[in-house]
């Protein structure tokens, strides 16, 4: 399927091994602010904008969250999320979430020689 082996190139010309793009431009913005007490909220946008192909539907974009809570001193629980456009990979928004789960656990009393 040609579509498939265009897909598969990752917008690499047939014959070359390495893409370039000239004249571009990069945004990136951060946000990071405590949303409630323990709770905190953080964010990375970065888009990218190739000069050659400017127009809205080419501007690759990619946002990051993380919610982090503090349960206890012993427990921290994160939600993080991906969210990617990217034209040349695929013409529909990819995302991924996860769930972390940390724990805490400091021994004191001894010494380490």
């Amino acid at each position: 399927d040609d579509a498939v082996a265009l897909n598969e190139r990752y917008g690499v010309p047939e014959g070359k091994s390495v893409r370039t793009e000239w004249l571009a431009a990069m945004v990136q913005a951060s946000y990071n602010r405590d949303i409630f007490t323990n709770v905190n909220l953080r964010l990375n946008y970065m888009s990218y904008i190739n000069y050659k192909e400017l127009s809205g539907k080419r501007i690759d974009h990619m946002l990051n969250s993380v919610l982090t809570a503090k349960v206890n001193r012993y427990i921290n629980v994160n939600l993080m999320a991906n969210f990617i456009y990217d034209y040349d990979q695929d013409r529909d928004v990819q995302y991924n979430q996860s769930l972390g789960l940390g724990i805490l656990y400091t021994m004191q009393g001894f010494s380490v020689n």
